[in-house]
This record gives structure tokens, sequence and C-alpha cells, in this order.
């Protein structure tokens, strides 16, 4: 019976211990973003950014973050002619999938560098306000890009996070478009 027990404790220990590393939580966002190579430079178009986070660390230092989030992308370009009314808009909405390295630098400083996955579940271009029609341009169902961010650690609970992701591939076949977003986010740990 003891050996039972030995033998138990041996095969369940490290899982429950290792268990007891993960944490998880809430994000929520916005995206200043702009597409390269669309000729509409600037961060002028803005985009939700909501989902959820687990990590596990590996040391006191260093942890690995998994995400899931919704997050609008795009562009947006206007002219002091068209007013309010941009002349050209692209509105994309993505799953996006980060993997994360992250090092903590100080007590509440943390950077973390990582691949961001995502695929596409719309996209809409627009001219002068017009729909152009589906039919005269295909995106790219899937995308990755590079992902660097830094965590300000509020307090146990609330992290403040300032990111930027660049595609690595283009988003538009046939043409050498990458989305390219600034993000600022507020993290709360749910444990």
């Amino acid at each position: 019976m003891k050996k039972t027990i030995f033998i138990f404790l041996i095969i369940f220990l490290p899982f429950t211990s290792f268990s007891q590393r993960f944490s998880g939580g809430l994000l929520l966002g916005v995206n200043g973003n702009q597409i390269d190579g669309d000729d509409s430079s600037g961060y002028n178009k803005a985009g939700l950014l909501v989902g959820g986070f687990v990590s596990t660390g590996f040391s006191e230092k260093t942890s690995l973050i998994i995400e899931l989030y919704y997050t609008g992308k795009g562009s947006m370009k206007k002219t002091e002619q068209s007013g309010a009314q941009p002349i050209f808009k692209t509105n994309l909405h993505y799953i996006e999938f980060p993997i994360l390295f992250s090092l903590k630098a100080i007590p509440k400083l943390t950077f973390s560098v990582g691949v961001a996955p995502s695929y596409l579940i719309s996209a809409k271009l627009f001219g002068n306000g017009n729909e152009i029609s589906e039919n005269t341009y295909t995106m790219n169902d899937f995308d990755i890009g590079i992902t660097g961010q830094i965590d300000f650690n509020f307090s146990k609970k609330i992290i403040f996070n300032l990111r930027y992701n660049h595609s690595i591939a283009s988003i538009r076949k046939n043409y050498g478009w990458y989305n390219n977003n600034l993000s600022l986010l507020i993290k709360y740990k749910i444990n």
C-alpha cells in the first residue's frame, strides 16, 4: 500500500505543482493601425482588441504567454478635400493567437517578443465612401506577425501593455501589403 501511494505521488505530484504555475486573465485594448504598402501612411485607423491570455513561468524572470483575441486592423486615408469622409479605407477583422516569450527586467516591467499567427474573419475595402466589390481584390486568409511588447505591472491584477506588431507576409494577394499596428491594452489577471 505504501508503495502504491509513493508511486502515485511521484507520478502526479509534478503535474499538480506545474498546474499551479499557470495564470490567466482578460485583455482589452485599442489598436492604431496602418497597412504598409497601400499608400495610406499613418496610424489613422483605430481598432478594438479583446480576448484572453494564459501564462506559465519557467523561472522567476522568464515565462511563456499565449493569447487569443479578436482584433480590428486596417487603414484609412483622408485628405483635406474629403473632409470627414475617407477616400480609402480597409477594415480587417482577425482572430489572433500570439505566442510570446517574456522576460521580467525589473519587478514592475516585463518585455516580451514572439509570433502572432492570425486568421482573417472578414475584409472590406472602401473607396470614396463606397464599398469596393470583393471580386476585385483577394486578401490572404492567414497572417503571421512579429510582436514586441512592454508590460507595466500596475498591481498584482492589473497590467498596462504597449505592443507593436508587424506582418512578415503580405496580407493581400499579388500586392505588398503588411499589417503594422501599435496597441495599448489593459490586462486583468483572474488568478
